[in-house]
């Protein structure tokens, strides 16, 4: 449903969208020659129970592959709000203490690039470091308008720059 209603909004905002069959990312769009890739996620307040938190979190392959990343928040089947933000912003907004350890974004996704070519390289027993590369975000619904990613409130315009 998510996918669908993502895909309505970008093509009424003059994006040609496809869909992307591969991992790392959801859909590919194409608006006067800017190619963006986008991840989507979908947290339904439905499903969280009363004083608890959805947690959702992005591979290593959707934070290295992708350009874009849009989260809708859902009350059952209707849509509360989309944040729209740049793989980037998600990144650097996150909190997460696995990028405090990189000198900026640029050495971020380096490094990401190179860990995460090792781990698919990893086979069963493998010895060496295991780490876990994914990003969590949590998201509390009693705190919507404080949530660290609530300035990429229906933020489309985030995909064109």
């Amino acid at each position: 449903m998510q996918k669908g209603i993502i895909i309505y909004r970008l093509l009424c905002n003059g994006w040609d969208v496809s869909d992307h069959y591969g991992d790392g990312y959801d859909l590919v769009a194409e608006k006067d020659g800017k190619y963006v890739k986008i991840e989507i996620k979908a947290i339904d307040l439905s499903m969280i129970k009363n004083g608890k938190r959805a947690t959702q979190y992005l591979s290593v392959n959707e934070l290295v592959s992708s350009s874009h990343l849009i989260i809708t928040v859902f009350r059952g089947i209707n849509v509360e709000n989309n944040y729209v933000m740049s793989i980037r912003d998600f990144v650097e907004k996150s909190d997460v203490k696995k990028y405090k350890e990189y000198n900026g974004y640029d050495e971020f996704q380096e490094k990401y690039k190179e860990l995460a070519v090792d781990k698919l390289k990893q086979v069963k027993g493998s010895t060496g470091t295991k780490n876990r590369l994914a990003f969590d975000f949590n998201f509390d619904p009693k705190k919507i308008e404080k949530w660290k990613f609530s300035e990429f409130k229906e933020k489309w315009d985030c995909l064109e720059k």
